[in-house]
């Protein structure tokens, strides 16, 4: 066991003597203020273990409105500690503020930062935005956990075009973003040129292919022509032609 992990684990000790749920098992049940993925993500980020139901292993039951009466039935036959959803967003900003102030995170050097935020991912949303896209190079599941308010979508588009994988893990409203689904069709690691087919016409009309191969360019003219609306053989080829000649920012149409 390595030094920082020694480090990491000796405060992670001590959060869970002043305050638990680190490595807790917890059901969420009802309605709160984020939905149900966002929540689980947050309990993740301190790393607790999220269920789905509850179980004999289950440490801790939280609850917000409209609570399901199944889920507390079995929660009290296993005697399993209950809180409330505000109740538990109190507990999780203290360790935070706590850990924060412990590991001094900003003044460490990355391998240290690396370690710590692979045990607590939460932490990456207190560090730089250059170490923030070092992390995800090296650990591209830690972005589901980054508030990506954070990162604008040129950041964003940097990163992804250089593994592709990294657009699957943005949040929806940010995967229907043109320039990052561009990003990951070209990208240097895990090209995604299937993204491709789920643009609409308009938004293939301005790609710019000065990435694409040509067998790229292929598979891009084979989705356009199913979004066409002609069956102009002569007007097809011309539009094809263009296609494949043009290796600049190139409107299809």
């Amino acid at each position: 066991m390595s030094l920082k992990t020694n480090q990491v684990n000796e405060i992670l000790s001590k959060v869970e003597s002043n305050y638990g749920l680190i490595d807790r098992k917890v059901v969420f049940t009802g309605s709160m203020e984020k939905t149900r993925s966002e929540i689980e993500i947050l309990a993740e980020s301190i790393r607790m273990i999220p269920q789905k139901t509850v179980s004999k292993s289950t440490d801790l039951i939280v609850t917000g409105h409209n609570v399901g009466q199944a889920k507390l039935n079995m929660a009290m036959k296993f005697n399993t500690e209950i809180i409330t959803f505000p109740k538990f967003i109190n507990k999780l900003k203290k360790i935070q503020r706590y850990i924060l102030k412990d590991l001094d995170i900003n003044n460490r050097e990355f391998e240290f930062v690396k370690e710590a935020t692979q045990s607590l991912p939460y932490l990456i949303n207190h560090t730089s935005t250059d170490i923030i896209k070092s992390l995800i190079a090296d650990l591209p599941g830690l972005l589901k956990f980054v508030n990506v308010d954070f990162l604008d979508n040129v950041t964003l588009a940097e990163m992804i075009s250089e593994n592709g994988e990294i657009y699957f893990l943005l949040p929806q409203n940010k995967k229907r973003n043109l320039s990052l689904i561009e990003a990951a069709l070209f990208a240097k690691e895990n090209p995604q040129i299937e993204l491709c087919s789920r643009l609409i016409k308009a938004q293939i009309d301005v790609l710019d292919l000065s990435k694409a191969s040509k067998n790229q360019k292929m598979y891009i003219w084979d989705c356009y022509k199913l979004k066409l609306e002609t069956s102009d053989v002569i007007e097809l080829a011309k539009i094809k032609k263009d296609l494949i000649n043009n290796s600049n920012s190139l409107r299809l149409r």
